[in-house]
C-alpha cells in the first residue's frame, strides 16, 4: 500500500449451484490465490456461496444453513491472511432471507451489508424468495456481526474505506452508493447478480466509468458468471476495476480468473479533499474496522507515458478538435468583449506560435472577418535559422495573414550597447534582450493597429519558468496556456491532417528541435536545444501531471515515472525530476503575472484557480 496503491481483485469464479460447502472451497482457493498476488480487497458476485441462479432454493432451510456453514468456514480460512473479502451470500433474519455482501477477514466475519432494492426486470429467480432490507443495522449473533445497508468498513491506520453493495442496489435512484461516499467510502465493492445481455457490457462499463468520476470514487465489480445456470439467463462472469472515471481492468466475459489492478486512495482522497461536494457526512452509519499490513504494493496498472493524451486515434482526433475550438472560442469571446477585430503574435516557425496562429485563424473565420486582421510578426535575430524562419513565412502565406517581418539585430544591439553590454558575451541578460524586444514591438503594433497581443507561452513552460520575465510571459490573451508541449505536438499533427495544403510545412515545423534561438547559430544550425537544457518534455510533462492534478510527492512520481519511462535510466530521471521541482517553485513570481488564458483541460498552473502560492515560494522542503 506503499504511496496509496491499494491492490484490488475481482473474481466470478466457476461455483457449483445448490452447493455451498463446495462453493466455500472454490472461494477460499481463490482468496489464498489473491493474497499471495498481494491482494488486499477481493470481491465476489452476489450468492456466491449458493449460486444466484437456485430460484426457490434460497428460501430452503436447508440451503440457508449450509450457506452460513459456507460463509464461517470462509471466514475462519481468512485467519493469518493479509487480505478482506467481499463475499454475495443469503443470510436470514426474523423469518426474512436477504441477500448481501460479507465482509471477512482476520478469521472473522466483520459486517454484512444487506440488499435493499430489488428488480422486476431480468432477475426472476431471486427475487421471490428474497426480502427488502428495511430499518436499522441489527446484530446477527451467529455471526457476532452487524447487519444492515450502513455499514463503511475502514482500515485502523486511516488508509483505505469501502462500502459493498450488492445487485441492484448499485444502480437505484436513490443515491446508495453516493451516501456511501458522503459517509467516507472511498471504494464501492459490488456483489452484482445480472445476466449477460448483448450490449449489457457496454452498458455497466460506461455507468461504472461516469459514477466513479461523479463520486470521485474507485470501483470493483463482479458478476455472476461460469457453473451458473443458463436456464433463461446466461451470466457472463464479467469483473471491472475502476478510479475516478478510468477502468483500470475488465475481466472477459465467461473466465473464472481472478482481475486485478491497483486503485491510488491518495489521489481519491485528494480528490475529494478539493471537491465541493464532499463537505457533509451523514449520520447513522456503522464503522467497522479492520487491519492491513503496510507493505508495498507492486504495480501492474498501466501508468500513462503521455497522460495529457488520449490512447485510440477515435478519441485523440475528437480531443484535437475539442481543444481547438475551445480555443477559438475563447479567443472569439475576449476579441468581442475587447470590442477588437485584430489579433497580433510573434510567429517563430516553432510549436507554440504555430498553434497560436492557427487558432486565430479560426477565431477570425468564425466572426467572418478577413485573415488579413490576423497579423503575424517574425522578428529574426542573432539566434534565428533559415529553417525557422522560412517554415514562418510558408504558413503564414498558405494561411494568407498578414506577414511582416522586422529585424531586430540592430535594436537589441543599440539596447546593449547603451546597457554596457559588450553584445557578444551570450548570457542571460543577451537572451532576455531579445525576448523583451519582441514583446515591445508586439505590443506597440498592437496599439497602432488596435489588435490584441496573442501569447503563445504552454504549460510546460509556464511550469517551468522557461520564458522571459516581462518578455514573452507578456501578452493580452494566452491561448496555449494550459496546454503541455506533448499536447501542442498532437494538436498541430492534427490541423495538418484536416487542412492538407499546409501538411507540408506543419511536418517540418512538429520535426524542427524545440528551442528559443538566442543564441547565435552555428552555419545556420540551433546551437541551444531547449531538452538539452531543462530536459525531456516528456518527463516534465509526465511530472506537471501526476504533481498537479493527481498530487503525487517526490518519491511517488519518481515511482511512477521509473514505471513509465523503462527507457531512462533512473539516476535521469531523478535528476530532471529536481530540476522540475526546483524550476516550478523557483519560478512561481512569472506565473503570478502571467495573463488570462483559455482553460482546456483539468490541469492548469493559474495563480488565480490552480496551483495558488506566494511569488517567492521556493521548493517545499
Amino acid at each position: 500500500m506503499k504511496d496509496g496503491f491499494l491492490k484490488i481483485a475481482g473474481c466470478s469464479p466457476e461455483i457449483v449451484p445448490a452447493c455451498p460447502s463446495k462453493n466455500a472451497d472454490i472461494i477460499i482457493n481463490h482468496i489464498i490465490e489473491a493474497e499471495k498476488c498481494g491482494a488486499k480487497i477481493i470481491v465476489f458476485p452476489e450468492l456466491i456461496t449458493t449460486g444466484v441462479s437456485i430460484g426457490d432454493l434460497l428460501a430452503s432451510e436447508d440451503m440457508l444453513k449450509k450457506s452460513d456453514e459456507a460463509l464461517l468456514k470462509i471466514s475462519k480460512a481468512t485467519a493469518g491472511l493479509d487480505i478482506v473479502a467481499v463475499i454475495g451470500t443469503p443470510f436470514e433474519k426474523d423469518a426474512c432471507v436477504y441477500s448481501g455482501a460479507a465482509v471477512v477477514s482476520g478469521g472473522k466475519i466483520l459486517g454484512i451489508t444487506a440488499k435493499k432494492y430489488f428488480s422486476k426486470y431480468n432477475a426472476p429467480y431471486p427475487n421471490r424468495a428474497l426480502s427488502s432490507w428495511s430499518g436499522a443495522s441489527t446484530r446477527l449473533d451467529r455471526f457476532d456481526c452487524l447487519a444492515g445497508t450502513n455499514l463503511i468498513f475502514a482500515e485502523k491506520s486511516g488508509l483505505v474505506s469501502f462500502a459493498p453493495i450488492v445487485g441492484e442496489d448499485l444502480f437505484s435512484v436513490s443515491p446508495v452508493a453516493a451516501n456511501h461516499c458522503l459517509a467516507g467510502a472511498l471504494l464501492i465493492t459490488g456483489c452484482l447478480g445480472y445476466g449477460e445481455l448483448a450490449g449489457s457490457a457496454d452498458k455497466f462499463r460506461a455507468f461504472t466509468k461516469a459514477e466513479s468520476n461523479r463520486l470521485l470514487a474507485g470501483f470493483a465489480l463482479s458478476f455472476p458468471g461460469v457453473g451458473e445456470s443458463t436456464s433463461d439467463i446466461t451470466y457472463g462472469g464479467r469483473t471491472i476495476i475502476a478510479e475516478s472515471g478510468e477502468i483500470l481492468a475488465e475481466g472477459p466475459a465467461n473466465s473464472s480468473a481472478i482481475v486485478y489492478s491497483e486503485i491510488d486512495v491518495q489521489f481519491l482522497r485528494k480528490e475529494r479533499n478539493s471537491s465541493p461536494y464532499f463537505t457533509g457526512s451523514l449520520e447513522n452509519y456503522e464503522y467497522i474496522c479492520f487491519d492491513l499490513k503496510k507493505n508495498e504494493t507492486v504495480l501492474t496498472r498501466t501508468i500513462k507515458r503521455y497522460p495529457f493524451i488520449p490512447t485510440g486515434d477515435d478519441e485523440l482526433k475528437k480531443r484535437c478538435e475539442d481543444i481547438l475550438s475551445i480555443q477559438s472560442a475563447g479567443l472569439v469571446g475576449r476579441m468581442k468583449k475587447a470590442r477588437i477585430n485584430k489579433c497580433i503574435l510573434g510567429i517563430s516557425g516553432g510549436l507554440d506560435s504555430t498553434l497560436a496562429l492557427l487558432v486565430m485563424v479560426r477565431a477570425v473565420d468564425a466572426l467572418a472577418l478577413s485573415r488579413k486582421n490576423v497579423i503575424a510578426v517574425t522578428m529574426p535575430c542573432y539566434g534565428t535559422t533559415s529553417r525557422t524562419r522560412s517554415n514562418a513565412e510558408i504558413l503564414c502565406e498558405m494561411l494568407g495573414v498578414d506577414f511582416r517581418v522586422i529585424d531586430i539585430k540592430r535594436a537589441v544591439s543599440e539596447h546593449l550597447k547603451d546597457i554596457g553590454h559588450d553584445g557578444v558575451t551570450a548570457d542571460v541578460t543577451f537572451e532576455n534582450a531579445q525576448a523583451r524586444e519582441r514583446t515591445q514591438i508586439l505590443f506597440d503594433l498592437g496599439n497602432i493597429e488596435n489588435a490584441l497581443v496573442i501569447g503563445t507561452g504552454d504549460l510546460s513552460e509556464a511550469a517551468l519558468g522557461w520564458c522571459t520575465y516581462n518578455g514573452d510571459n507578456m501578452s493580452s490573451y494566452g491561448v496555449n496556456s494550459t496546454l503541455p508541449k506533448t499536447l501542442i505536438r498532437k494538436l498541430v499533427a492534427y490541423e495538418a491532417t484536416r487542412i492538407p495544403q499546409l501538411k507540408s510545412v506543419l511536418a517540418d515545423i512538429i520535426a524542427t528541435p524545440v528551442s528559443p534561438e538566442l543564441i547565435p547559430s552555428n552555419n545556420d544550425k540551433v546551437v541551444q536545444s531547449t531538452e538539452n537544457i531543462i530536459g525531456p518534455y516528456e518527463l516534465h510533462d509526465f511530472f506537471i501531471y501526476n504533481y498537479i492534478r493527481r498530487g503525487a510527492g517526490r518519491a511517488k512520481l519518481l515511482r511512477l515515472a521509473r514505471q513509465a519511462f523503462p527507457d531512462y535510466d533512473k539516476k535521469e530521471i531523478e535528476h530532471w525530476l529536481d530540476v522540475f521541482l526546483k524550476r516550478l517553485f523557483g519560478n512561481a513570481f512569472k506565473r503570478v503575472v502571467s495573463p488570462d488564458g483559455v482553460r482546456t483541460g483539468s490541469v492548469g498552473l493559474s495563480t488565480r484557480s490552480d496551483l495558488i502560492v506566494p511569488s517567492d515560494t521556493k521548493l517545499p522542503d
